[in-house]
């Protein structure tokens, strides 16, 4: 646990934990599955994990899936061009994957081809949404990367 404090972690996977680990710990998924039982931890799918008191739900869509983006509708609503809540949060990504329900919030991922650009803090993908250029940005937040579709006009 005061290796989490220390690094600062809400979200991780299993293969994370054993990177920090390395040989301290012979049996990590036994050490997460004691800290969710003593409610330190919550599962957010299998391998991977969050502090009970986490409760982001953008970072935790972009850790659902590789690589994927907070998009769409709920973009918009992230930067304010529309004032509607949306009852799903959006992920795009490059993997199909099922809608998933996780801590009361209905994930729905997207599949789209997209064309990486490379920058230097900042990794640019292009696409096209609702008829406009969206950039994909990754932002550093809650000690975690988050990508996020952003409107390209800004």
């Amino acid at each position: 646990m005061l290796l989490l404090d220390d690094l600062e972690l809400d979200i991780f996977s299993l293969q994370d934990l054993k990177k920090l680990t390395g040989t301290h710990f012979n049996n990590v998924s036994d050490l997460a599955e004691n800290l969710i039982d003593k409610k330190i931890l919550s599962r957010i799918e299998r391998g991977k994990y969050c502090r009970a008191n986490f409760c982001d739900e953008r970072v935790i869509g972009c850790h659902l899936v590789v690589d994927g983006a907070v998009a769409y509708w709920s973009a918009l609503n992230k930067h304010g061009m529309t004032e509607q809540f949306p009852n799903l949060t959006f992920i795009q990504t490059t993997l199909l994957k099922q809608v998933k329900v996780v801590f009361g919030v209905r994930y729905k991922f997207i599949k789209s081809i997209l064309e990486s650009l490379s920058g230097s803090s900042t990794r640019a993908m292009v696409t096209i949404a609702f008829g406009s250029l969206i950039l994909k940005r990754r932002l550093w937040i809650a000690s975690t990367f988050l990508n996020i579709v952003a409107d390209a006009r800004n």
